[in-house]
C-alpha cells in the first residue's frame, strides 16, 4: 500500500478511526486491577493476531490492492478468493477498525470498500510490515516447540519497532493508542506464550515481556506463564497456519479446512480448552444433577451419554457429583447409573476407557452427525434405550463436517460471516443455519424423555464482535473456526434450529446474557 508522499500531519490525524468508538478509557479499564488487565490482554492479543493476519491475507490475495482502487461487490470478493481470502474479508470487516467496510443489504447489493483515509492506510502499513517481517523469519522453519520459541523470541525487535512507529508517528488518544498497540502485540504473544515452559530462563524472556508491557519481574513472569499463558492456546494452537497463511495464499495454494486442522497444535489446544471451559462444565454438571434430585428415583435416567466424550473427564465429573451430592448417589445400589462415552476418535476412546475404568462405563465409536447410528450402538452395547438415557455434549455440534454441502459463493453475505466446506468452497450463513436445524431434527427423533444438555460456542453478529474485542476472543474464534471448516452460529440461530427441530428449552444459562458466546441448554 505504501505511505510515500503523506505529510506528517496526515500521518497523525484521523487514526483514531482505527478503533471502535466504544473503547473505554484506560483508567476505567484498569480499575478491576492487574489481573483484569491481563485477561483483557489475552482477548485483545488473540483478536489482534486474527485481525492482522486477515488483513495480510487480503493483501496477499490481491483484494487489498483492488480495494484501494475501487469498491468491490461482496460476490466479487468471495468469488475471487478461495476460502481463506473470503474468510479474511469477513474478519477484517468484523474487526470494524476502520479498515474495511461492508455496505450490505439483503437485496444483493453488498459492496465492500477500503477506508479512503490516508491516515488509516498508513497505520495499516505498520501492521502489514510487522506481519510480513515475522513471516520472513519464520519461512520454511520447523514448528517444533524449541525451534518456534527461539525463532519468535528473535522477533521481539520487529514488535518493538512497530510499536515505536505507532507511538512516534501518531497522536492517538491514550485509549486508542493502547488498543492498537495491544492488537500489534498479538503477533508475538499468541504464538509464543502458550509454548513457553514455566521454568524457561527468565533473563531470556525479559525482552519479550518488556516489549509486551507486562513487566520483567520474576514473580510477574511466573504469574503470566502459570495462569494466563495457557489461555492463549485457543488461537495459539492455530498460529502456524495464521503466520504462514498470507504466503500460502500469495503462492496460489489451495488451502482446505483439513490442511488447517492438520497443523493445529493439539497439546496446547487441549490445555487451553481445559482452562477456558472448566467453569462451563461445572455449571452444566449442576444442571444435570438437578434433574437427579427433582425426579423420583424410579423415573430418573439409567444412563448418561456423552457424545464427543474426549478423554471422559466430564463423564467422570458428572458421576462423582451425582454420587456425592444427590439422592440418586445415595441409592446407586438399588438404582445403578451407567456412563456412556461416544467419540469418533479411537485414541480419545482409549483415554476415556482408562479414565473411567473404575466406573460402570461403556465407551463406543460414534459420530455426533449420525444420531440414529449412535442410538443403535448404545442400545446394543448397554441394553438401555434412549428413553432411559440423558444425553450431554460439549462443543461438538459446530465441529461436524460440512462435506455434504455445496459452495454457493453468490449468496454469501460477509456481514453474516462465512463458512468453508472441506473442499474450500464458501457457503452462506443461512445454509449453515438450515443444516443445524436438520441436524437437531435428527437428534429429536432419537432423544428420549430426559432430553439433551448441550454446551455450545456461538459466533455473535458483527456488531457484537466490534464491542467485545477487549472482553472475549470472539473475533479470533470466528477466524480459526471458519478456516478449519467448523460452523458455530449465533445463539439466536441456535435457538431457532432447536425450536424448528421440535425441542423446547427447559433451562438455559448464557455467557454473557446478551448475545452470548457460550450457552448451556437443557433441551427436551
Amino acid at each position: 500500500m505504501g505511505n510515500a508522499g503523506r505529510s506528517k500531519g496526515q500521518e497523525k490525524a484521523g487514526i483514531e478511526h482505527l478503533v471502535p468508538v466504544c473503547v473505554m478509557k484506560v483508567a476505567e479499564r484498569r480499575a478491576s486491577g492487574w489481573n483484569g488487565e491481563l485477561l483483557r490482554r489475552v482477548f485483545l492479543h488473540q483478536n489482534g493476531l486474527a485481525a492482522i493476519t486477515a488483513l495480510a491475507t487480503l493483501e496477499a490475495s490481491g483484494s487489498l490492492d483492488r480495494l484501494s482502487r475501487e469498491r468491490l461487490s461482496c460476490t466479487d470478493v468471495v468469488n475471487d478468493s478461495p476460502s481463506p481470502g473470503a474468510v479474511a474479508a469477513s474478519i477484517v470487516a468484523a474487526c470494524d477498525a476502520g479498515w474495511l467496510t461492508v455496505h450490505d443489504d439483503r437485496g444483493g447489493g453488498s459492496v465492500v470498500s477500503l477506508s479512503a483515509s490516508d491516515d488509516v492506510a498508513f497505520a495499516l502499513d505498520i501492521l502489514l510490515d510487522a506481519h510480513r517481517a515475522i513471516r520472513e523469519r519464520d519461512r520454511d522453519r520447523p514448528w517444533s516447540v524449541e525451534s518456534t520459541v527461539a525463532r519468535l523470541l528473535g522477533c521481539v525487535d520487529i514488535l518493538t519497532s512497530a510499536k515505536a512507529s505507532v507511538s512516534r508517528r501518531t497522536s492517538l488518544p491514550d485509549a486508542a493508542a493502547d488498543l492498537l498497540l495491544r492488537l500489534l502485540e498479538g503477533l508475538l504473544a499468541v504464538p509464543l506464550l502458550p509454548r513457553i515452559e514455566r521454568d524457561h530462563d527468565r533473563a531470556d524472556l525479559a525482552p519479550l515481556f518488556a516489549a509486551l508491557d507486562l513487566g520483567t519481574s520474576e514473580a510477574g513472569i511466573k504469574r503470566v506463564l502459570s495462569f494466563f499463558a495457557p489461555m492463549y492456546g485457543l488461537a495459539g494452537s492455530y498460529a502456524q497456519t495464521l503466520i504462514r497463511l498470507p504466503d500460502r495464499v500469495a503462492a496460489g495454494e489451495t488451502i482446505a479446512p483439513l490442511d488447517v486442522t492438520r497443523q493445529i497444535d493439539r497439546s496446547i489446544n487441549v490445555r487451553a480448552s481445559a482452562t477456558a471451559h472448566r467453569g462451563y462444565f461445572h455449571a452444566a454438571t449442576r444442571l444435570v444433577a438437578r434433574h437427579f434430585d427433582q425426579a423420583p428415583l424410579a423415573e430418573q435416567p439409567r444412563a448418561i451419554l456423552d457424545i464427543g466424550c474426549g478423554d471422559g473427564s466430564w463423564l467422570r465429573e458428572l458421576y462423582a457429583f451425582i454420587r456425592g451430592s444427590t439422592s440418586r448417589g445415595r441409592s446407586l445400589a438399588e438404582h445403578p447409573l451407567v456412563v456412556l462415552g461416544v467419540d469418533m476418535d479411537p485414541v480419545a476412546l482409549e483415554i476415556s476407557e482408562r479414565n473411567l475404568s473404575n466406573l460402570p462405563a461403556i465407551c463406543l465409536l460414534g459420530d455426533v452427525g449420525q444420531p440414529s447410528e449412535v442410538a443403535q450402538a448404545v442400545a446394543s452395547a448397554s441394553g438401555i434405550g434412549m428413553d432411559d438415557i440423558m444425553s450431554v455434549r460439549a462443543f461438538v455440534d459446530h465441529n461436524r463436517s460440512l462435506g455434504h454441502m455445496e459452495g454457493e459463493n453468490g449468496n454469501v453475505r460477509l456481514a453474516d460471516g462465512v463458512y468453508a466446506t472441506p473442499s474450500g468452497s464458501i457457503i452462506s450463513a443461512e445454509a449453515v443455519r438450515e443444516d443445524w436445524a436438520e441436524h437437531y431434527a435428527q437428534w429429536r427423533q432419537v432423544c428420549g424423555r430426559h432430553g439433551l444438555v448441550v454446551i455450545e460456542a456461538h459466533t455473535p453478529g458483527i456488531a457484537t464482535v466490534r464491542d467485545r474485542l477487549e472482553s472475549s476472543h470472539t473475533l479470533a474464534l470466528r477466524f480459526y473456526h471458519a478456516l478449519s471448516g467448523q460452523s458455530p452460529i449465533p445463539y439466536e440461530a441456535f435457538r431457532g434450529a432447536v425450536s424448528f427441530a421440535g425441542f423446547s428449552s427447559r433451562r438455559s444459562v448464557l455467557y454473557p446474557e446478551t448475545s452470548p458466546t457460550t450457552s448451556i441448554s437443557w433441551l427436551a
